[in-house]
């Protein structure tokens, strides 16, 4: 919040929009979901204002997940979709990939199994051919997720188990906790 006010104060708009951000990161980290839309919209219309790509994809990334985490599935789909135009229209495959997987995780959230299984897909398209290592783990743990869901567990432990591997050849300790929990799930 100090960051905030001096980099209003002293008119640095990138800097206020990424305050903003990180202040809705906070606020969602403490359970306050609508608190933390507040102000990643914030920080939207400011990055948008600026022609600011990175900080405009990123904030419609956490205004989706933040509206997902809600249960608010239309409007996260609508910022998930906006994260892919942006994204596609500047070009970067490495943001279409993360904004594929978003919507895959929405229509995996409703159940629609099949729909998400094809978002993932071309995430992990995406995800490999760029090579994002992190973004790839992130695909197949999805898939994961969603053979799990229409119950094909081979499937899934397939993926789970390349997802596991990529993380621990990268040191995602993070990561490799849900790939163990989901193998045993």
């Amino acid at each position: 919040e100090k960051a905030l006010a001096l980099d209003r104060k002293l008119g640095f708009r990138r800097k206020e929009s990424s305050d903003l951000s990180q202040l809705g990161k906070a606020y969602a980290a403490l359970g306050k979901i609508e608190l933390a839309i507040e102000y990643y919209k914030r920080a939207w219309e400011i990055a948008h204002e600026l022609t600011d790509y990175w900080n405009e994809v990123s904030n419609l990334d956490n205004l989706g997940k933040a509206y997902l985490q809600i249960n608010e599935i239309d409007q996260a789909m609508e910022y998930f979709e906006a994260q892919l135009t942006v994204s596609r229209s500047m070009g970067d495959r490495k943001a279409q990939g993360s904004a594929l997987n978003n919507l895959g995780a929405l229509y995996l959230s409703v159940a629609q199994s099949e729909r998400a299984i094809e978002y993932f897909e071309a995430s992990l398209e995406i995800e490999s051919e760029v090579g994002n290592r992190r973004g790839e783990s992130s695909a197949l743990r999805s898939l994961g997720l969603a053979y799990m869901q229409v119950g094909q567990l081979q499937n899934a432990i397939d993926f789970h188990k390349q997802a596991l591997a990529i993380d621990r050849s990268i040191g995602n300790r993070w990561d490799e906790g849900y790939d163990l929990s989901n193998l045993a799930l």
